[in-house]
């Protein structure tokens, strides 16, 4: 008798997990998703820099204690699959698409490079998502240990930061706070605030 009510309540948990699954709503619809595949395969020729250029804002250029930031929308993200993709000569399939719009779901992602002077620098980088009076950190983020030497000997850091999105609206006007020290042995630190309209990005 134990063993059967077991069975019934493993059987039950495996259907709802599934169920779960299904009712996630995906941040992109089709028509939504199919441009973006198509921005993907159009643009496929851009370096990665010119490909997320319209959803990037610098705060000054290649300069130490500056640095910029890319939002990562879920257009963009599968707009960057399907450049790939489209690079390799593979198809970008349903479920891959799939895959990548329901880890998206419910978060807001970024990416930076920020330029110190010092190898160690990226390791005092604090983030900040600032939504009106409301001001939250990370749930995961990451920062290299150690810095690469670009031209001018300037250190490069590059590396991302995920946010709840909470009760921040697709049209909601937000603001990315970077702090770090560009020497990571000085007192002396720097603010970086990048200001997203995100009705503006795709």
């Amino acid at each position: 008798m134990r063993k059967i009510i077991m069975l019934i309540g493993v059987t039950i948990l495996i259907f709802s997990s599934g169920c779960s699954k299904q009712n996630v709503v995906l941040p992109l619809d089709e028509a939504k998703t199919a441009e973006a595949v198509k921005f993907g395969i159009d643009n496929a020729a851009l370096t990665n820099t010119e490909f997320i250029s319209p959803w990037t804002l610098s705060s000054g250029g290649y300069v130490k204690g500056e640095g910029s930031a890319t939002i990562l929308t879920p257009f963009l993200r599968v707009a960057i699959m399907s450049k790939r993709c489209s690079m390799s000569g593979s198809k970008l399939e349903d479920r891959m698409i799939k895959s990548i719009l329901s880890k998206e779901a419910g978060f807001i992602n970024f990416e930076v490079t920020l330029y110190g002077d010092t190898y160690g620098f990226g390791r005092t980088v604090e983030f900040s998502l600032i939504h009106g009076e409301s001001k939250y950190k990370p749930v995961a983020q990451f920062m290299p240990s150690y810095a690469d030497m670009g031209r001018d000997y300037t250190c490069i850091a590059k590396g991302w930061a995920k946010f709840e999105k909470l009760n921040i609206t697709d049209d909601a006007d937000i603001k990315l706070s970077v702090s770090f020290k560009i020497d990571e042995e000085k007192d002396d630190v720097t603010v970086l605030d990048f200001n997203f309209d995100m009705k503006k990005f795709k």
